[in-house]
């Protein structure tokens, strides 16, 4: 029994490790198309209306496929359903690089919000086994860097080393970044190799039982303002981290210069999730909430008139 205890102690790290290459995957897939709209609308002939649409359509399927996904994790093992939405999510960077059309375009991004919510939804549940209460806030601001450094790899290499190594072909690129996420789906097979992380009761493994208990949820005052909070932050980020790279080459700066300057929020917010997770104490978190929200509003008119 010790010698077990001793082993699940020591293994949660790889575990840590596995979900941490997984939500970087989710970045580096998510965070591909951005640096490069300009190219990529360019050759689709697409307008920036549509390519917008296109940017939109993962977020657009993950609200639906979120609640049937979450069920679909309480009902199999997590190095399956993780390894699934990874997987998922290699296939839609691989069939962007692919796209010739608008409609092939916004069905490869589409995949993405398929695949998006095994991963958010099944990491916190993995660390919320593998972990006891007193380490779980650091384990999830240590793994909720792994995007941020994703789309900082991506902003920071598009356009000053990958379009010019590939004569400025955007497909070429971006089948870099869906390769890299089929690699990420074969490390987390290794890493996840312990079936143990999946410790659910006979009750949630009814998959009908596990859709009932929604409504439930959805009746609850909290966790209908965490809905509302959370659908504020989707609009806020995603619609400044994906145009914010076009609208500073719009302001004149090079598509390089744009790159980096886009990355400094991201890496900000990575630092940010370590440290507030740890240090932030609950009696305090909504001013804290409040005031992430001012300093992300008056930072976002900055950029529109400096």
């Amino acid at each position: 029994m010790f010698e077990y205890l001793k082993v699940r102690i020591t293994y949660k790290w790889f575990m840590l490790l596995g979900v941490w290459f997984a939500y970087f995957a989710f970045g580096i897939v998510q965070g591909g198309i951005p640096p490069i709209i300009g190219p990529v609308s360019s050759d689709l002939d697409l307008s920036r209306s549509s390519m917008g649409t296109i940017l939109g359509a993962w977020p657009l399927v993950y609200i639906v496929t979120a609640i049937p996904a979450g069920a679909l994790i309480d009902r199999f093992n997590l190095k399956y359903t993780i390894g699934i939405g990874i997987f998922l999510i290699a296939v839609s960077g691989l069939s962007r690089a692919f796209a010739d059309n608008y409609f092939t375009m916004v069905l490869s991004v589409m995949i993405f919000g398929i695949g998006g919510p095994f991963i958010s939804i099944g990491a916190p549940k993995l660390i919320s086994l593998w972990f006891p209460d007193n380490l779980r806030g650091r384990a999830m601001g240590i793994y909720l860097t792994a995007p941020a450094f994703g789309r900082v790899l991506v902003l920071s290499i598009t356009n000053s080393v990958l379009m010019p190594l590939f004569n400025s072909n955007w497909r070429l690129t971006l089948l870099v970044y869906a390769l890299v996420a089929f690699f990420i789906t074969f490390i987390w097979l290794i890493l996840s190799r312990d079936n143990d992380c999946n410790q659910n009761d006979i009750e949630s493994k009814n998959l009908f039982k596990s859709m009932k208990t929604f409504p439930e949820l959805i009746s609850t005052s909290q966790v209908r303002m965490i809905l509302f909070i959370v659908l504020g932050m989707f609009l806020f980020n995603h619609g400044t981290n994906n145009w914010i790279p076009e609208i500073l080459i719009d302001l004149g700066n090079t598509e390089s210069a744009a790159g980096f300057l886009s990355a400094i929020p991201v890496v900000t917010g990575a630092l940010g999730s370590i440290v507030l997770p740890q240090y932030i104490k609950k009696q305090n978190y909504q001013i804290v909430l409040l005031i992430c929200f001012f300093v992300a509003g008056l930072s976002t008119l900055g950029v529109l008139f400096f």
